[in-house]
């Protein structure tokens, strides 16, 4: 007779045993020794949720190997940037030059002070291990068509950023917070596109990176187009001309 307590899979056990080992060890320990195990076998942890590193690790948003500095809007390029700071010389590939290891940055729209999000999409730059580099700065980029959604919002809109290593932030969770990266927002104050281009980004903490240019590395490729749209409930938007909310127009300006 089978137990009413159910059985644990054979696949599942050893992962298991080794998520309670590293709840044994200090943060600063267990996360680089996690990390180290999902570079050698991505899978490895693939029987258990993902809801239980943060309970039994007490782990969430570690930026000690990556973090997201500014976060930008570019009204004459009509993109969002992000910058993303490598931190560390290694744990981003088992192999030098490795090309496994990927660093997502999900875009998040909001045109009502944060109520209802939209998802702008995703993209993602391809990161290493660099034996004796210091910090490094890579740029992402996310072309967004919002001209006529800045004009008919009442307030400045809200752009969220999330970051996060190796596991793509899921487009339809705006208050997702990743294992090893970290979320930042910022407001989007002018739509103008006068500008010239020797105009500072909007917004975000550029200028604390202006002397690491020279190790700056810039990409912009778009990983995922097929998944943005508004997200959650859709509430009542900002009021516009002809009739049409700011929402209902953003949702189909894609």
């Amino acid at each position: 007779m089978p137990s009413p307590h159910g059985t644990t899979s054979p696949n599942a056990l050893q992962p298991a045993l080794e998520l309670i080992y590293l709840a044994t060890l200090q943060p600063e320990l267990a996360s680089p020794s996690l990390r180290n195990l999902l570079l050698s076998n991505p899978n490895y942890f693939s029987y258990l949720p993902e809801q239980s590193f943060r309970v039994v690790l007490n782990m969430s948003g570690d930026t000690n190997f990556e973090s997201l500095g500014s976060v930008s809007y570019i009204p004459i390029l009509e993109q969002l940037y992000a910058s993303i700071e490598i931190k560390r010389d290694w744990g981003y590939s088992v192999r030098l030059r490795d090309s496994s290891s990927r660093e997502y940055v999900r875009f998040y729209l909001s045109l009502d002070g944060g109520e209802t999000w939209r998802n702008e999409g995703l993209t993602a730059v391809t990161v290493s291990d660099e034996p004796g580099a210091n910090t490094r700065i890579h740029l992402v980029t996310k072309r967004i068509d919002i001209r006529e959604c800045l004009e008919l919002a009442e307030d400045p809109p809200l752009v969220r950023a999330i970051l996060s290593w190796n596991s793509p932030p899921p487009p339809d969770a705006p208050d997702w917070t990743p294992l090893w990266g970290n979320v930042v927002e910022t407001r989007i104050r002018t739509a103008r596109h006068s500008v010239r281009r020797m105009d500072p980004l909007q917004s975000g903490s550029w200028g604390r990176h202006a002397e690491q240019s020279k190790s700056e590395v810039r990409v912009g490729r778009p990983s995922d187009l097929s998944d943005t749209g508004p997200v959650g409930s859709k509430s009542a938007g900002p009021p516009s001309r002809n009739g049409i909310q700011a929402h209902d127009f953003c949702a189909t300006a894609q």
